[in-house]
């Protein structure tokens, strides 16, 4: 099947917007400049109204300042930190930016004295204003694990020239990612994923390939020295408090997508003197334990999508009794799983043995775009009789991805914060409850919560901090967006979050998936600046009187 250039833009962005088998979050890779030009609009629920107060916000931009930390004696190479060095960006500079780019270099433990160090490779785009506004945004891309430099490069037109046209816009490969020293990538796994992919793996093979593989990737980070217990989530939010102060800024704007969103709470809570406001899309609340979620989550999306194209005249009269028609492949598909060859991002070519529950992947991650919601009854339909030209286009959405992730990243970050929040039990006794998705679930935990915990144990994570399983409450001014049909991240976990801030307000899309204020939603994007210029006064969301529903495709 020739993909049209609209789909190719769809895999594209879906990439950016990934998840790790594990964990389902983040931003993984972007390989093209993405030229959307879908005008989306939502319905809106009202959050809590604004409070009567101030927030204190620069009226201008205090030099850099050239403080180092006071360590006595200063261990080799610790005379280096806390600096900014301008360099050559590393990356396509999109035409038309002005951008100053950079290594920020900060200790990996931040201890007494600190210890190692990291180079956090960064770039300012600075405003087409001449004098703007005195806060920058600061953008937290997804994952963890992925990158945001050249990712959000490729959706300059699109994500940042608005933002730009009123202030700065900070960028930065967050610690052990992308561009940044070191960056934390285990290419064995990806070997090992793509294997799986074709040879379908028993849950004895999975408990033996995958822990192999992220064993040699530990040894050889270790053996470098790296710290794989420094990367976490508190670390890279204290990481972001020391860059403000070194590029001179005293507050800023958070703009957090997918782990983002987490990453921009643990700001709120362990640095909130920094942050004037914070846009949050597609959020992932702290308390809430991710890896438990994914049968449910998966459940959630499918009903979604049944009720969907019920409650669509067209939908349901081209593709009648679509929940019978989606569980009568699913069965015949782990009967005798069919053999497709699935092009991800990059061109590469998987070949997959399609079974029921691979299939349930590629729908739950297709749910993250809009523009890919869309094509799902048809692909049902489809596949159902044999034709398994969308459905490649389909499940390359969901593989390929692992090689743009930082993945000893990302298993840093989730064996601390959300595997050691709970454990294989309470995930066992969770995805029992929906036995149509379970199977799809435990290829999220490498075929068995045992293994997954005996991955995190080995790997060198921090243990367990309790306060990563609490909520963070602020007064912080916070602006919401929730997908109808995000996957991952449903829109009650935004509501949830909402109502733990107390200046925050929150808005539900319809027909919308993950991510999407960065390039699927005009409306979104109008009311992300018009909040970012008052951020004490809920954005009245004029542009959603024109709401519109999925359009399934016949």
């Amino acid at each position: 099947m020739r993909l049209t250039q609209k789909q190719k833009l769809t895999l594209v962005f879906l990439a950016l917007s990934n998840c790790l088998v594990i964990a389902g979050l983040g931003s993984i890779v972007v390989t093209q400049t993405l030229k959307a030009n879908t005008r989306t609009v939502a319905s809106v629920v009202p959050g809590a109204p604004a409070a009567s107060a101030s927030v204190v916000i620069p009226t201008d931009r205090p030099a850099p300042p050239t403080w180092t930390p006071a360590a006595s004696p200063t261990p080799p190479g610790m005379d280096l930190l806390y600096t900014f060095a301008p360099e050559r960006c590393m990356f396509a500079v999109p035409d038309g930016a002005r951008v100053t780019c950079g290594y920020a270099v900060l200790p990996e433990a931040r201890g007494d004295p600190p210890a190692g160090l990291i180079r956090l490779a960064v770039a300012v785009y600075h405003s087409f204003l001449d004098t703007p506004a005195p806060d920058p945004v600061v953008y937290l891309s997804g994952g963890p694990g992925g990158a945001a430099l050249d990712s959000t490069a490729n959706i300059y037109d699109t994500f940042l020239v608005p933002l730009l046209r009123e202030r700065d816009v900070i960028v930065f490969d967050q610690r052990g990612v992308g561009l940044s020293q070191p960056a934390l990538e285990c290419r064995d796994y990806v070997a090992v994923v793509e294997k799986d992919l074709e040879q379908r793996f028993t849950a004895e093979q999975k408990a033996y390939e995958y822990p192999l593989a992220i064993s040699r990737c530990r040894d050889r980070l270790t053996l470098r020295g790296i710290d794989l217990a420094a990367y976490t989530s508190a670390a890279n939010a204290s990481d972001v408090r020391d860059l403000v102060a070194l590029l001179g800024y005293e507050q800023v704007d958070l703009y957090g997508v997918s782990y983002g969103t987490r990453l921009a709470l643990t700001i709120m809570r362990d640095h909130p003197e920094i942050v004037r406001s914070a846009v949050l899309d597609s959020v992932e609340p702290i308390e809430e334990p991710m890896f438990n979620r994914q049968a449910g989550s998966a459940t959630r999306v499918l009903r979604k999508l049944f009720d969907g194209c019920a409650a669509d005249a067209d939908c349901r009269a081209r593709y009648p009794n679509l929940e019978n028609v989606f569980y009568t492949l699913l069965d015949r598909l782990d009967a005798e799983p069919a053999t497709i060859w699935a092009r991800s991002v990059g061109e590469k070519m998987y070949k997959i043995q399609l079974t029921g529950d691979l299939l349930v992947g590629g729908i739950f991650f297709a749910s993250y775009s809009h523009t890919a919601i869309a094509y799902l009854p048809r692909m049902i339909y489809d596949a159902a009789a044999g034709d398994y030209r969308l459905a490649e286009w389909i499940m390359g959405i969901s593989v390929g991805a692992q090689s743009g992730l930082s993945f000893g990243m990302n298993l840093s970050v989730n064996c601390h914060e959300e595997v050691f929040a709970t454990t294989p039990e309470e995930i066992i006794a969770d995805f029992a409850v929906y036995p149509h998705t379970a199977g799809y679930a435990y290829e999220a935990v490498f075929g068995d919560p045992y293994t997954l915990f005996s991955v995190c144990q080995a790997w060198g994570a921090a243990p367990f901090d309790p306060l990563e399983g609490l909520p963070v409450a602020s007064d912080i001014p916070a602006l919401i967006f929730g997908g109808e049909y995000d996957p991952i991240t449903p829109p009650d976990y935004g509501r949830q979050v909402a109502a733990q801030l107390s200046r925050s307000y929150f808005y539900e899309f319809s027909g919308q998936g993950h991510g999407f204020s960065m390039w699927e939603s005009s409306c979104a994007q109008t009311m992300a600046l018009v909040f970012l210029r008052d951020p004490l006064v809920a954005p009245d969301g004029l542009c959603s009187v024109d709401v519109s529903n999925l359009n399934f495709i016949k």
